[in-house]
């Protein structure tokens, strides 16, 4: 249980990282 659960939080937390540079960027670049 813990070895799945262990992955699932793990993609949002990067994907938010990701969304987060993202915005970022997009700012830097407006």
């Amino acid at each position: 249980m813990s070895e799945i659960a262990a992955p699932l939080p793990a993609e949002p937390v990067e994907r938010r990282a990701l969304s987060l540079e993202l915005r970022l960027s997009w700012e830097l670049v407006a």
